[in-house]
């Protein structure tokens, strides 16, 4: 990622706004928070249309890792099979608009050749992280992240690795979790632009807390105004604010 020259650096208090403090979750969430909205009689008709909408949004979370074309890669919105098997065990259900994921048996057994690596080699930040990788570009989230965790904490400036983690937690519904990573990756980048993007996605997308949105939109657009796909995120920020009860 370029760094931007010293004129477009932010303030600190323009990166103090960024992310609201996330008070810590009692009980612990559990590995997959489902569902993602409020459940209740009331709502259920606003579920099935924000549930689109997420699923809309999504896809415009990005993998802060590039493809092997040198592209930004998006991230594929999909359940892992671990994730699976730990639903049909528990009963609940995977999130909507999930396809499913690549079990074939080739894809298990790489998996197993880099398990094996990363177990060899504890202290290579570069082993669990290309495991960590391979699981998130087959929409394995839920096994991706401890190798995720796992190279972040050999490696805590790897500032891509950290916003990958944070976007496996949305991919799973994990809100608060997501935005305390993207705050470390901010915390080592300032300016890491794909991780102030996804900030925009998890405020609108999963807390519905449309002013933290707005406020990461403005800091983004003041970065890079052309940053892919941002007035497209604006357009959608704009009518589901428009939307939202007063506060």
């Amino acid at each position: 990622m370029t760094v931007q020259t010293a004129g477009d650096r932010l303030t600190k208090k323009e990166l103090s706004l960024l992310v609201k403090p996330v008070k810590k979750q009692s009980p612990a969430p559990a590995p997959i928070v489902r569902p993602r909205l409020d459940p209740s009689l009331a709502t259920n008709l606003m579920t099935a249309v924000v549930f689109l909408c997420v699923g809309f949004a999504a896809g415009y979370v990005f993998k802060s890792q590039t493809a092997p074309s040198g592209s930004v890669a998006e991230s594929s919105s999909t359940a892992s099979s671990g994730a699976a098997a730990a639903a049909a065990a528990d009963g609940s259900a995977l999130p909507p608009g999930h396809p499913a994921v690549d079990t074939s048996p080739e894809a298990q057994a790489q998996v197993q050749v880099m398990e094996q690596q990363a177990e060899s080699n504890p202290q290579d930040p570069a082993a669990p992280l290309k495991l960590a990788d391979f699981l998130y570009d087959h929409g394995d989230f839920q096994r991706a992240i401890p190798w995720y965790q796992k190279a972040v904490a050999l490696d805590p400036r790897n500032v891509n690795a950290s916003t990958d983690l944070g976007t496996c937690y949305f991919n799973l519904g994990r809100w608060n979790d997501a935005l305390r990573q993207f705050q470390h990756s901010l915390d080592v980048e300032p300016q890491h632009q794909p991780t102030l993007f996804n900030i925009i996605v998890v405020n609108m997308e999963g807390k519905h807390d449309y002013q933290a949105a707005r406020r990461a939109y403005d800091v983004l657009y003041k970065l890079n105004p052309t940053y892919p796909k941002l007035d497209d995120l604006k357009k959608t920020l704009d009518q589901q604010a428009g939307q939202a009860p007063a506060q």
